[in-house]
């Protein structure tokens, strides 16, 4: 795991005692580090599978297949990846809040 956890994942580690249920339960800086360490490492895993996910389509794109039912298919699934997560400019991945 690495070292120091990203901002974000931070912010959403902190946002855990926020929530309802947690609300009244005193905040432990330790624990929600660790939690946001695992976030980003997590949110790396979601990264590599959008990459692939974006190969798969370019793949679509590069080599002209035949539009044939799995083609479609498989183009139909590389479409749905845009309702968990986004990445416009091809760089930067965002991920869609549940």
């Amino acid at each position: 795991m690495n070292n120091k956890p990203s901002d974000q994942s931070l912010q959403k580690a902190a946002q855990c005692w926020c929530d309802e249920d947690t609300k009244n339960t005193i905040m432990d800086t330790n624990l929600a580090i660790a939690f946001a360490k695992r976030l980003d490492d997590k949110n790396q895993q979601i990264t590599i599978l959008w990459d692939l996910l974006d190969d798969i389509s370019t793949a679509g794109d590069m080599f002209k297949p035949e539009h044939t039912a799995y083609f479609k298919y498989v183009n139909t699934k590389c479409e749905l990846r845009s309702s968990v997560a986004n990445s416009l400019d091809g760089y930067e991945l965002t991920i869609n809040d549940i």
